[in-house]
């Protein structure tokens, strides 16, 4: 169950014999922040409150990172369907770093490339998504075609 906790309320979580104290650094409609802490009636430092908002820095980057991966993924996936696979082709790539074992980039990244007769790219990008474990009736003739 979660309380209404405001900033600088301590509390504590019990595990066998031991116990933990945090405090409250932050809190939103669905999330609090909280350091490990010893009781205090104090406010937050001036320490706190920068690891606090280095924490908030991170958390944004990582929220980025991943909305601009999907921005990405779902682009690749459209033009695919739409044929269009140069593109394709290049909205995957630049995907391909924010998500390197991601299977279905080089599946789809590889079905591009076959798509335009690249077939050694294309069995890199298959292979690999192979190898992280895609599997399916449809890769698998993508790779024989190119192996015949």
């Amino acid at each position: 169950m979660v309380e209404n906790l405001s900033i600088g309320t301590v509390f504590y979580t019990k595990s066998d014999t031991e116990y933990t104290l945090y405090k409250v650094l932050k809190t939103s409609a669905t999330e609090v922040l909280a350091a490990v802490y010893w009781p205090s009636v104090h406010l937050p430092t001036a320490t706190e409150e920068e690891e606090r908002a280095q924490f908030e820095r991170i958390r944004s980057g990582i929220q980025q990172r991943e909305n601009e991966f999907q921005r990405l993924l779902q682009a690749g996936q459209t033009a695919v369907k739409e044929g269009e696979y140069a593109s394709a082709i290049l909205l995957l790539t630049e995907a391909a770093p924010f998500a390197k074992y991601n299977r279905e980039i080089y599946e789809l990244r590889g079905k591009s490339y076959f798509h335009l007769g690249n077939f050694r790219e294309a069995l890199a990008d298959l292979s690999y998504a192979i190898d992280q474990g895609q599997t399916g009736t449809e890769i698998t003739e993508y790779v024989t075609q190119i192996h015949a």
